[in-house]
């Protein structure tokens, strides 16, 4: 069975739509997380206390891990629907993927601990560590 030039343009055209569809999804669901931490946040400055210290903790390293892999993905996928020309010196287009990786892999801030002291958490209720660096 041959695919037609137009049948197969059709459906690299509707996987691309896909693709912007599950990103502006991530996008809106790291929106959602921000405010959700930011009204932890809130709580926890109105009535501090360790298990509102630790909710507040857990809902901004939520959002930042959430982010921070959006953030990845929307700067890679940057390159996948613009083509190679995207890659030029020139556009400087690089640099969103660059700062994204950047920031999400950094050595004092990294996502892979804040990932384990969340789940530590959701499933035992092992409050993140009081330091301020989660």
């Amino acid at each position: 069975m041959t695919v037609s030039p137009t049948a197969s343009a059709r459906g690299a055209a509707k996987a691309i739509a896909d693709d912007a569809e599950a990103l502006a999804v991530a996008a809106a669901l790291a929106d959602e997380l921000l405010g959700a931490a930011a009204r932890a946040v809130d709580t926890a400055r109105a009535d501090l206390t360790e298990a509102s210290a630790a909710e507040a903790s857990i809902a901004v390293a939520a959002a930042k891990v959430h982010a921070a892999t959006t953030a990845v993905e929307v700067s890679g996928a940057l390159f996948e629907v613009s083509g190679t020309r995207s890659a030029l010196n020139s556009l400087n287009l690089h640099r969103h993927w660059r700062d994204a990786r950047t920031h999400t892999h950094t050595l004092h801030d990294p996502a892979r601990w804040k990932i384990q002291h969340i789940g530590r958490y959701v499933l035992n209720r092992t409050l993140p560590p009081c330091h301020g660096l989660l």
